[in-house]
């Protein structure tokens, strides 16, 4: 099949129209290839987006900005386009400046003047460059030199799961502190970082998010942002049988119920299922006696049993002297 193939591209080459075509896709990519190459000697506008590096930053100091990040600068080129082809094969694509060169003069800022910028900007692109726009236009970047402070974060979260599911657990964090870095002193003044508000609902599997920080102006946090375990479980239907227990019934006198055990029915996460049941029981209080009932009462239910309901929910009695 592929033999076919070949001989009947090889016929349509061999053909007047073949031959016409091929020559004419010749002719074509070489005046592609002068057009090219002419273009690249006209001057061509292009836009830069250079993240700052500075280099030589020393150990102790610490930036502000979110990430410690440094800012980018947007800058317009207006050169060759040789030179522009150039600078990609280069991978010139972060404006690299010296700790030494800024100003540090100023409170906990690292500064940068316009004609410092744009210096190094012309270092960067070139003699034969002109820079058409450049933003920021100045760079001032905060930074401290104080050491951090360790401070717990608190989860906050509006969380509601499927129907027939629950929170098997507390919404854990990754960790359960983080690093404060601020230019002045923070210690006893921040007490806690608050996780973003984290929103979930109709979740049916145990889920993890990321949330962010929300720190005061002018700190850092290290990290910055938290990994969060929402842990989620299916509720089954778990049944067994409880004691009535009397209280309250005249001194001297015993109590009788009718019956004397009951049913308790709950929905448990399925991870408890199996494990021993929580010691429950229903009170049957002679005080709260209506006519021969009495309406039973249950016990503090554990946070992990839902909808617990007994059948009976009422019993009768009789008291006899002991």
């Amino acid at each position: 099949m592929i033999r076919d193939i070949k001989h009947k591209i090889k016929e349509q080459l061999n053909s007047r129209n073949g031959r016409n075509s091929l020559t004419f896709l010749v002719f074509l990519g070489i005046a592609t290839l002068f057009w090219f190459l002419m273009s690249l000697n006209d001057e061509i506008q292009r836009d830069y987006e250079l993240p700052v590096t500075i280099a030589g930053l020393p150990d102790d100091m610490t930036l502000l900005s979110s990430h410690g990040e440094t800012p980018i600068v947007n800058v317009s080129i207006r050169d060759k386009g040789a030179n522009h082809l150039s600078r990609q094969f280069m991978k010139s694509n972060s404006l690299k400046i010296d700790y030494r060169d800024f100003n540090n003069i100023d409170n906990n800022r690292l500064t940068l003047s316009e004609a410092q910028l744009n210096t190094s900007l012309r270092q960067l692109f070139g003699s034969t460059a002109t820079i058409v726009t450049q933003t920021p236009d100045s760079l001032s970047i905060s930074y401290t030199t104080l050491p951090p402070v360790k401070v717990p974060v608190v989860i906050k979260s509006n969380i509601t799961p499927k129907p027939q599911y629950t929170i098997s657990g507390p919404v854990r964090g990754t960790v359960d502190s983080v690093l404060i870095f601020s230019s002045s002193p923070v210690s006893g003044k921040i007490k806690a970082v608050f996780t973003d508000m984290i929103h979930a609902e109709g979740i049916s599997d145990t889920t993890t998010v990321t949330a962010g920080l929300q720190v005061p102006a002018g700190c850092r946090a290290v990290p910055e942002e938290i990994k969060v375990t929402i842990p989620v479980e299916p509720l089954i239907s778990k049944t067994f049988s409880i004691p009535v227990e009397p209280i309250n019934n005249p001194e001297g006198t015993s109590m009788v119920t009718f019956p004397s055990a009951v049913s308790f029915s709950c929905l448990v996460p399925m991870s408890i299922f199996n494990s021993a049941g929580f010691p429950i029981k229903a009170y049957a209080d002679y005080n709260k006696r209506s006519d021969n009932m009495i309406k039973l009462e249950m016990s503090l239910l554990p946070d992990n049993y839902i909808n617990g309901t007994l059948s009976p929910s009422s019993v009768e009695y009789i008291l006899e002297n002991r």
